[in-house]
């Protein structure tokens, strides 16, 4: 299943990263997309079953916070890129609770 969730993101997020962790959580999200002292967070929207990009709110403003809520719906994953220090630190991928038993 983790090999799922890996190809999932990479298809995705067009990395070559192979580490991933799952988050399932169906609570309200901040998609804050920026850059900050060489560190980043991208956000990807995908339908799970035809793994099509969906359009999500991001935040690429630190001092507007507010307009990167995101309330995650079943059939759609969130994969989060994310570089540290200028480096991969691989994927996130974030799953309402009714799609966890694809990919756990």
């Amino acid at each position: 299943m983790a090999e799922r969730a890996i190809d999932l993101c990479r298809a995705v997020a067009g990395g070559r990263s192979r580490k991933c962790r799952i988050v399932v959580s169906g609570s309200p999200q901040r998609l804050m997309s920026y850059w900050d002292g060489g560190s980043k967070d991208t956000f990807y929207g995908v339908e799970l079953g035809s793994r099509r990009r969906v359009d999500l709110p991001a935040t690429v403003n630190p001092f507007r916070p507010e307009r990167g809520e995101y309330q995650p719906v079943a059939g759609v994953a969130v994969v989060e890129h994310s570089i540290f220090c200028g480096k991969d630190a691989g994927y996130t991928l974030h799953l309402h609770p009714d799609d966890a038993g694809k990919f756990v």
